[in-house]
C-alpha cells in the first residue's frame, strides 16, 4: 500500500510548502485513510499511529525528512528500528 506523512504547518513560521504532496497525493489515487498528517512538531501523534499500520513492502511518501524527525540521532533511534 501507499501511506502519505507530511507535517502541515502552513502559516507557520517555516512556511513549508504542502503543495507537491497533495499533487503526489492525486497523481497517485491514494485514499484519504492513507493519508497522515501532523499540525504540531512537537506531537507527532499521527506518524506513529502510520508507523504501527507499515507492512513490508508498503510505500511511504514523505515531503521532507524534518517531517518525520527533528534530527538525524531520533530518525536513527526511533524510527528507522520500525520501518527497517
Amino acid at each position: 500500500m501507499k501511506y502519505v506523512y507530511f507535517l502541515d504547518v502552513q502559516g507557520q513560521e517555516d512556511n513549508r510548502d504542502n503543495s507537491k504532496v497533495f499533487r503526489l497525493i492525486s497523481d497517485f489515487d491514494i485514499p484519504e485513510e492513507q493519508v497522515f498528517a501532523d499540525e504540531d512538531p512537537e506531537n507527532r501523534t499521527e506518524l506513529y499511529k502510520l508507523v504501527e499500520l507499515l507492512e513490508e513492502g508498503d510505500l511511504l511518501i514523505i515531503r521532507s525528512a524534518m517531517d518525520i524527525a527533528d534530527d538525524i540521532d531520533i530518525l536513527y533511534r526511533e524510527l528507522f528500528p520500525d520501518l527497517q
